[in-house]
């Protein structure tokens, strides 16, 4: 089943905020969005 994850790049980060802030919480098709700002991977140091 897919995990309704996705990532959208803005041109700043003032834009990328602006999104955040209107977009986080909305019900879109019966569900809750949770938007937020990525965050980088964790580095796996026994890989």
């Amino acid at each position: 089943e897919p995990t309704g994850t996705g990532f959208v790049e803005f041109g700043s980060e003032e834009e990328g905020q602006k999104a955040i802030d209107e977009m986080n919480g909305k019900e879109v098709q019966g569900k809750e969005l949770l938007v937020e700002k990525a965050r980088p991977r964790r580095v796996n140091i026994w890989s």
